[in-house]
C-alpha cells in the first residue's frame, strides 16, 4: 500500500515538474517573441515630433500661467477665506437641494434604489483613487453620522456611499471602480442594460428582510464584524434571500408597462447557471458538467451562484465568486451566492445619502455620458462630477510606467516610441480631427460621439479585459495553469495596450460630457494643483460643490487620509512616496520625459494637447 501511495505521488511530482518545464519553456518562447516584436515596433514608430508638431514649436509664445493661489488681488470668498485654493476653484458654486436621485420609484412612499448622483469619470492616471478613498474615507456615515448604524437613516448630515459587492461568504466590499455605465467593451457580463438591474441590485430589505437597517451591508463593509453583528451563516442566508429570485424592473412597478413587463424576469446566466439548462456550451464539458445541469431556479441578475454539485465556471466578477468546501460548514448548504453590485433602497426623504460611482474611464466613452444622463432622466441637475486632468504627458508617462514598467504588458519600453506608436493609431483614425478642437466643438453630438467610438475606444486603457474574462471562463483556476494564462493575455491583448494618447486628449472627452450636463455639474481640478492643496481646503472645496458634510471634527479625522503624499512629513523628514506611483518610481522617468518633450514646459504641454 504503502508503495502504491509512494508511485502515485512520484507520478504527480513527474507529472508536476513537466508541467511546469513546458510552463517556463512558454514563457521563454514568449519573452524572445515579443523582444522581437518591440524591436520592430520599435523600428516602425514615427518621431513623436511628427505627430505632436506644436509641442516641438521653438517659436511658439507661451501664453501667461494662470495664479497658483489667489495672489492675484482678486477678492477672497468667505467661504474659502485661508485655504489657498487656485483661483480658478473660487468660482465653485455650492450644492442646491438634496442632490436624491430614485430610480423609477411606484411611488414617494414605497422604496427604489438610490442611483449614483457623484461620479468621479476621469482621467485615469491623475490622482484618481488617491481622490475616491479621501472622498469615501472623509465623508463616511461613520465620520459623518457616528459608529452606530442604527442612526445612519437618521442622520440629517449629507453622507457618500459607494456601491458594493459580495464574495461567496456574502461579506461586501466597496467598489473601486464600478464600469457599469461603460469604459469597457460592451460584451463583458455585466455591461449596460437600460433596466439597471445589474447596477442596483435586489432591495437589501425586501421580502423577509424587511425587518432589517436600511444599511446593513454597509454597515458590514464600513465597521465589520462585531459583538451582537450577523454570524457568517445569517449573512449568507440575507444574500440568499435577496438573490435567490428575480423582480420585474422599476419601470414595470413605477406603471411603465412594455415588452420587458409581459416577459419572465430576466434571470442571471453566471455562475452555475452558466452550464444549466439552455446556457450549457461545450466548454462547460471541462469544467464538471458532461452535460446540460439541471435549471435550478432564476437568480437576479446581479448575483451569481455557485454550487457544490454543479460545474467549477464562476464567470467570476470577483476573484471570490468561487465554491469552497468553507462555505457548506458555514451555512450547512450546498450553494451559495454573490453580488456584483448592491445599492442602497430608500423611500423619498427616507435616506440622507449620495451613491458614488468613481469610475475614471466613463469620461472618454460617448455611451457612458449619455447613458448616466439617460439614467438621471428625472432629476439630470442632481448629478456632479469631478474630473481631474493632469499635464498630459506627465500623465500618460505614468500610466506608460504602469503597463510597460510595473506590470510588464507592454513590450516597447522606449516612452517616446509608445506614445509615437499610440499617437500614429489616432492620428490615422480620423485625420481630419486629430488635435483639432476648433473642429471637434462645431462638430454635431452624434458626429462627436461616433468620433469617441471609433478612435478613443470606449474610453479604457486596455483592451483585455474581454480576454481576460474569456480566458477566466475557459480555463481552470489552478496554479500549474495561471503562467500559461498569463501568457495567452497578454499575447492577445498586447497589440492594443495603453490608449496613452486618447486619455491624455481632455478636450475632445469634456466637449461631449458638456454637450450633456452643464457646466456648474463639473469640478475640474488640476492634478497639480490637488497635490499642492492642503487637506483642509481639498475636503471645503468638496463639500461646497457636493453638498456632502464637513465640520472641523470630520476633517480633523480625514486629515490623514486626504493630505497629499508629497505634504506628509515620512521618514527623515521626507515626503512619504505615493503608492502605485509608477511614474515617481520608474528608472530614468527624467531622461524619458526629457526625450518625449525636449525643451518645453508643462504649461506649453498643456496648452497643445488638451
Amino acid at each position: 500500500m504503502l508503495l502504491a501511495t509512494a508511485a502515485v505521488v512520484h507520478l504527480e511530482g513527474a507529472a508536476l515538474a513537466a508541467a511546469e518545464r513546458d510552463a517556463l519553456a512558454a514563457v521563454l518562447e514568449h519573452e524572445r517573441a515579443e523582444h522581437a516584436r518591440s524591436d520592430q515596433l520599435l523600428a516602425d514608430a514615427p518621431p513623436l515630433s511628427s505627430l505632436v508638431p506644436s509641442i516641438f514649436a521653438e517659436a511658439e509664445a507661451e501664453a501667461e500661467p494662470p495664479p497658483a493661489d489667489n495672489s492675484s488681488g482678486r477678492p477672497t470668498p468667505e467661504w474659502a477665506s485661508g485655504l489657498g485654493l487656485p483661483v480658478y476653484l473660487l468660482d465653485t458654486a455650492p450644492t442646491v437641494g438634496d442632490g436624491e436621485l430614485r430610480h423609477l420609484p411606484a411611488s414617494p412612499s414605497e422604496r427604489a434604489p438610490l442611483l449614483p448622483t457623484l461620479y468621479l469619470p476621469g482621467f485615469p492616471k491623475a490622482a484618481t483613487t488617491w481622490l475616491s478613498n479621501c472622498v469615501q474615507y472623509a465623508f463616511s456615515p461613520v465620520n459623518i453620522c457616528g459608529r452606530r448604524a442604527e442612526k445612519w437613516a437618521a442622520c440629517t448630515r449629507r453622507y457618500a456611499l459607494a456601491p458594493l459587492f459580495t464574495d461567496a461568504r456574502a461579506q461586501p466590499s466597496a467598489w473601486k471602480e464600478l464600469f457599469f455605465f461603460g469604459g469597457r467593451p460592451p460584451a463583458h457580463p455585466f455591461a449596460y442594460r437600460p433596466d439597471l438591474l445589474e447596477l442596483h441590485g435586489p432591495d437589501p430589505t425586501g421580502g423577509p428582510l424587511r425587518n432589517l437597517s436600511l444599511l446593513w451591508p454597509w454597515e458590514r463593509q464600513l465597521l465589520g464584524p462585531r459583538r451582537g453583528s450577523a454570524s457568517g451563516a445569517e449573512l449568507m442566508g440575507r444574500l440568499r434571500a435577496m438573490c435567490a429570485q428575480s423582480v420585474p424592473p422599476q419601470s414595470c412597478l413605477s406603471g411603465g408597462g412594455g415588452d420587458a413587463c409581459r416577459a419572465a424576469p430576466r434571470c442571471s446566466v453566471l455562475g452555475t447557471a452558466a452550464c444549466e439548462g439552455a446556457n450549457w456550451r461545450g466548454v462547460c464539458r471541462g469544467l464538471g458538467a458532461a452535460r446540460p445541469q439541471p435549471q435550478l431556479g432564476c437568480t437576479h441578475p446581479a448575483c451569481a451562484r455557485v454550487a457544490e454539485a454543479s460545474a467549477a465556471e464562476s464567470g467570476q466578477f470577483s476573484l471570490n465568486c468561487v465554491w469552497s468546501p468553507r462555505l457548506k460548514a458555514v451555512s450547512g448548504r450546498s450553494d451559495a451566492y454573490c453580488a456584483h453590485s448592491l445599492l442602497p433602497w430608500a423611500a423619498r426623504g427616507e435616506l440622507n445619502a449620495s451613491v458614488m460611482d468613481f469610475t475614471p474611464n466613463y469620461i472618454c466613452d460617448a455611451d457612458a455620458m449619455a447613458r448616466i444622463h439617460d439614467s438621471a432622466a428625472e432629476r439630470p441637475e442632481a448629478v456632479k462630477f469631478i474630473v481631474v486632468v493632469r499635464d498630459p504627458v506627465a500623465r500618460a508617462f505614468s500610466e506608460w510606467s504602469m503597463f510597460a514598467l510595473g506590470w510588464n504588458w507592454d513590450p516597447v519600453k522606449n516612452f517616446s516610441a509608445a506614445m509615437a506608436y499610440k499617437l500614429q493609431a489616432l492620428q490615422r483614425c480620423n485625420r481630419s480631427l486629430y488635435l483639432n478642437v476648433s473642429r471637434l466643438r462645431q462638430l454635431p453630438t452624434t458626429e462627436l460621439a461616433a468620433y469617441l467610438r471609433k478612435c478613443f475606444d470606449y474610453g479604457r486603457a486596455t483592451m483585455c479585459a474581454p480576454v481576460a474574462h474569456h480566458i477566466s471562463r475557459v480555463t481552470s483556476p489552478t496554479v500549474r495553469h495561471s503562467i500559461r494564462e498569463l501568457i495567452m493575455i497578454q499575447s492577445a491583448c498586447l497589440p492594443e495596450i495603453g490608449r496613452y494618447a486618447t486619455s491624455s486628449m481632455y478636450s475632445a472627452c469634456l466637449l461631449h460630457a458638456l454637450r450633456y450636463f452643464k457646466r456648474e455639474q463639473f469640478l475640474v481640478l488640476r492634478y497639480e494643483d490637488l497635490m499642492a492643496m492642503d487637506a483642509a481646503a481639498t475636503l471645503r472645496l468638496l463639500s461646497r460643490f457636493t453638498g456632502l458634510h464637513l465640520d472641523d471634527s470630520t476633517a480633523a479625522k480625514a486629515r490623514g487620509q486626504c493630505q497629499p503624499a508629497r505634504l506628509r512629513a515620512g521618514k527623515q523628514g521626507k515626503a512619504d512616496a505615493p503608492p502605485n506611483a509608477y511614474s515617481s518610481s520608474s528608472p530614468h522617468a527624467a531622461e524619458m520625459l526629457a526625450e518625449a518633450a525636449p525643451g518645453t514646459s508643462s504649461r506649453t504641454r498643456v496648452r497643445s494637447w488638451s
